[in-house]
This record gives structure tokens, sequence and C-alpha cells, in this order.
């Protein structure tokens, strides 16, 4: 779904909508006039006085957001707690200077996020069952990991979905993170394939720059157990191209 920043016109002009125009829908609200998609201003935080884990907490967690539109600022905001509980700070005590002030930047970046509207059609055609091609991005860090889908028809490109995922605490060789975000990957390709059943996918791209990944999965040699279950999943996916 393609999606920009909403200007100062466009906020007014939304809040001047009939309130039935508007319908709340996965924690996010259809203008069912402009069928666009945007986030309640209901759902932005407010940084209070004294900081906490448990403050940071409510925060990251208090964000729904099943589509994955936030995931890049979303994510940071889980590595922040995640960093908390390393350093086992406890849930009520303030958080020194430089984490707060860290803290502060991602609230901030995570509400102007929420300043965005979606176009909630992803396909421009009229066509009963247009042709598309579904087009997957993997990729991982050794802080995170994650994949993004998107539809192409003709010259229009759409987000449609994203997942990100935090890397696991014990230690992963970046290989098999990036395997990870690869399974992913294939996993959303198979829940949107069979989600848009009005659409015919005429191709299906898994797109990685993990060369080792790519070669796990179209290579035939034994695999170690951890690789090859992972394997075999993304397989299922039956993508054209990898």
């Amino acid at each position: 779904m393609g999606h920009q920043r909403r200007g100062t016109t466009q906020i007014n002009r939304t809040a001047k909508n009939n309130p039935n125009d508007i319908v709340n829908v996965l924690s996010l609200q259809w203008n069912t006039v402009d069928d666009r998609l945007t986030y309640p201003e209901a759902h932005k935080s407010t940084v209070t006085t004294v900081i906490t884990k448990r403050e940071v907490a409510k925060m990251v967690f208090a964000l729904y957001d099943p589509l994955g539109f936030l995931s890049p600022i979303h994510v940071c905001a889980k590595l922040f707690l995640q960093q908390l509980w390393k350093e086992k700070f406890d849930w009520d005590e303030p958080l020194p200077g430089l984490l707060e002030n860290e803290w502060i930047k991602i609230n901030i970046e995570l509400n102007s996020a929420r300043d965005i509207d979606i176009t909630r059609r992803c396909i421009s055609s009229n066509e009963p069952n247009p042709d598309c091609t579904l087009h997957v991005f993997a990729d991982a860090s050794s802080k995170a990991y994650g994949a993004v889908l998107y539809l192409q028809h003709g010259n229009n490109i759409s987000l449609i979905i994203s997942k990100t995922r935090l890397a696991p605490p014990r230690n992963l060789t970046l290989p098999r993170i990036e395997l990870m975000a690869t399974l992913i990957g294939a996993s959303l390709g198979l829940y949107v394939q069979q989600a848009l059943t009005n659409v015919n996918i005429t191709k299906k791209v898994l797109w990685s720059d993990s060369q080792i990944t790519i070669h796990w999965i179209k290579g035939s040699k034994k695999l170690p157990t951890f690789v090859e279950n992972r394997v075999r999943e993304i397989r299922k996916a039956t993508f054209d191209d990898i």
C-alpha cells in the first residue's frame, strides 16, 4: 500500500469529515470517502516527566501495528527496551540522562511515523483478476531481522505488509539470522497469496543479499538440522525466483 506523510491540509480535511465516514479497523481508521487508512491521534504516546522501564514497555506494547507499516521505527523501540533488560534496570528506576534522551527521540519518531496516511487500494486496475508480481525482501543484522512484501501491477508498486523481530539472545551467526529473515519473508508470501484471492499472482520473487542463505535454499547438500528445518519451510512457499 502506498503511503505518504499527511500535510496540514489533509489533516484538516480529515477532521471535517462526517464521523460516519470513519471506520475503525485493525487499530487504524479507514476513511471510506478518501479510501485511506490513518493512525488515530489518540494512539500517540506522551513522554512522562520520569522515564522508567515500565513506561517504555507500556509505550512499546501499546502500539498495535498488524500490517507493519511502522516496523522500521517500532523495531528501534523494541531494541531500546531490550537494552534496558540487558542492563537490568528495575521497573521503576529512572533512566539516566543519555538513555532518557535516546528514548525521547525514539518516541518522537514513533509519533511522527503515525502521521502517515495509507492508500487502502493497492491495485489501480478495474480488471476482475489483474496480473501481479509479488516481491519479498528479507534482511537481517546482528540485532534484528525482518521482511517486507510489495505487490507490483504494471508500473504501480504497493507496500502490503512487513514484519520484524529482534535477533535471539543466544549467539547465532549472521547467516542463520539472515535465514530466519528469509523464512519470515516466505511466510508473508504464502499469507498474502492466500488472502488475495481476487488477484492473479503470476510471479513470486524472494530477494535476499545473503549468498549463504541463497546457497542453502537452492542447494542439495545435507544441512545442519537448524538450517534444514527452515529451508524446508521456505521451499514450501514455491517462489519462482530467489
